[in-house]
């Protein structure tokens, strides 16, 4: 009882509860809106640069470009097949690429257009749910976004976030795990403190795609000795944390191999270095 009421305030704190987090992540969300709303493709590329640039951090230690990009996320249009929703956002996307061409920001903002229509068109559901006709349309879009990703790779590898869309792409294709992993390091070795790209490890790791609890394990104990000496035990804690729906349904100590007194301090180390 004990263990489950820290781990319950662990997620509180991680998750911003206990801060400003929920406000500092919404302000962002609101500011990404208005500014695609006012098609100020100046103001974005400046927020996103800077954040990138600065590598500002949300209260609970998550880089405030990761907040920036799933800002996008909730301006999509909610169905697939709003073809002038999509097509509108493209545009948008035209415009920016035209105006700051050695940016990395627009062209990572269509690879997750591509994705999250992907997404939409495939449903969240099991592979057996998945109608038939959708899986071409699903693995187009996908295709299409690894396109983007790779061949403008030398721009957009100067962004942590491209190895976050990459690590979709790589589930959504069934890439091998050996693949996969060589390119993850890459970014795990620039930018070792870009949270999301280990969870979206965990993602493809998870036992609902082509993992199981050891791989996890085995990966939160690399990430973690990676990143030891700038965050002692904290990576294992906030890999676990994630993991804990993600991949595991809340059933964490349950369904996982992870190790209690690991987490532990890992929680410590969190919270000694961000304290609110």
């Amino acid at each position: 009882m004990r263990v489950t009421a820290i781990i319950l305030i662990f997620f509180l704190c991680t998750q911003g509860l206990f801060s400003g987090e929920l406000e500092t992540r919404t302000n962002i969300d609101r500011k990404v809106a208005m500014l695609v709303k006012q098609k100020n493709i100046a103001g974005l590329e400046q927020l996103s640069n800077r954040f990138r640039r600065e590598k500002t951090r949300t209260g609970s230690g998550v880089w405030k470009l990761t907040v920036f990009y799933s800002a996008f996320s909730l301006l999509v249009p909610k169905t697939a097949d709003d073809v002038e929703g999509w097509q509108g956002l493209h545009q948008f996307l035209d415009k920016w690429e035209k105006e700051f061409p050695d940016s990395p920001t627009p062209h990572i903002v269509r690879s997750i257009l591509y994705v999250e229509r992907a997404w939409k068109i495939r449903g969240s559901g099991l592979a057996r749910q998945v109608k038939k006709e959708n899986w071409k349309p699903f693995r187009e879009k996908i295709r299409e976004a690894r396109n983007l990703l790779l061949e403008k790779k030398d721009i957009l590898q100067e962004d942590p976030h491209w190895w976050v869309v990459m690590g979709i792409v790589a589930r959504a294709e069934a890439w091998p795990e050996e693949k996969f992993m060589k390119i993850l390091q890459k970014g795990m070795k620039k930018y070792p403190g870009y949270y999301q790209m280990y969870f979206s490890a965990v993602n493809y790791l998870s036992p609902l795609w082509y993992g199981n609890s050891e791989k996890i394990e085995s990966f939160a104990r690399f990430a973690t000795e990676n990143t030891r000496d700038k965050e002692g035990n904290a990576l294992y804690a906030r890999i676990y944390w994630y993991a804990s729906d993600a991949a595991f349904q809340g059933r964490l100590f349950g369904n996982s191999k992870v190790d209690w007194e690991t987490m532990r301090l890992g929680i410590d180390d969190v919270l000694r270095t961000y304290p609110d």
